[in-house]
């Protein structure tokens, strides 16, 4: 701006504010010129958009998770999927992929209602990803059936040892 290849310029970043929390602040700056232009002064405006990026934010993680789960979504683990598959072209690089089901889902929605099918639901999802290494991927692809993408499994031992403390685990009472 002071040298005059830009008449103003926009920046959205995060401040300290006085209290020592961070918000979001957009920054506007421009300048005055006088007739032979040189700058007489800048004006400069920074409103506080905390808000609407905390709400952007929001949204952003809605179109990933599950909202009654909180694992990936569907759309999110496909996306994960197709890009771990592109990286296991090379040698030695493998994906586990297991998907899991709940036997007679079904019947427990039917004799015990939404609320506790949904309750087996969560409980459920936390203990599959309590059984998963920190780098995979716990996903529900819709209903009772979730996906678990294990990056860089070394080999199908590996995978079953994982199935079958996911098997183990889901098989406690609810």
């Amino acid at each position: 701006v002071l040298d005059g290849r830009l008449e103003a310029y926009r920046i959205v970043k995060q401040y300290v504010h006085a209290n020592g929390g961070l918000i979001w602040g957009d920054l506007s700056v421009s300048c005055i010129r006088d007739a032979h232009g040189a700058v007489e002064y800048f004006i400069s405006q920074i409103t506080d958009i905390t808000a609407h990026v905390e709400a952007e934010q929001r949204l952003q993680r809605l179109a990933r998770i599950d909202a009654l789960t909180g694992l990936a979504n569907r759309a999110e683990v496909i996306e994960s999927m197709d890009s771990a598959l592109a990286s296991t072209r090379g040698p030695r690089t493998r994906l586990g992929v297991l998907f899991c089901d709940v036997d007679d889902f079904k019947g427990i929605n039917d004799k015990f209602g939404h609320a506790v099918g949904d309750a087996v639901l969560t409980t459920l999802a936390s203990r599959i990803r309590n059984c998963v290494r920190e780098d995979d991927m716990v996903g529900r692809m819709g209903g009772d059936e979730m996906l678990v993408l294990l990056p860089g499994v070394h080999s199908i031992d590996e995978v079953t040892r994982i199935a079958e403390n996911i098997r183990r685990n889901a098989a406690e009472p609810v």
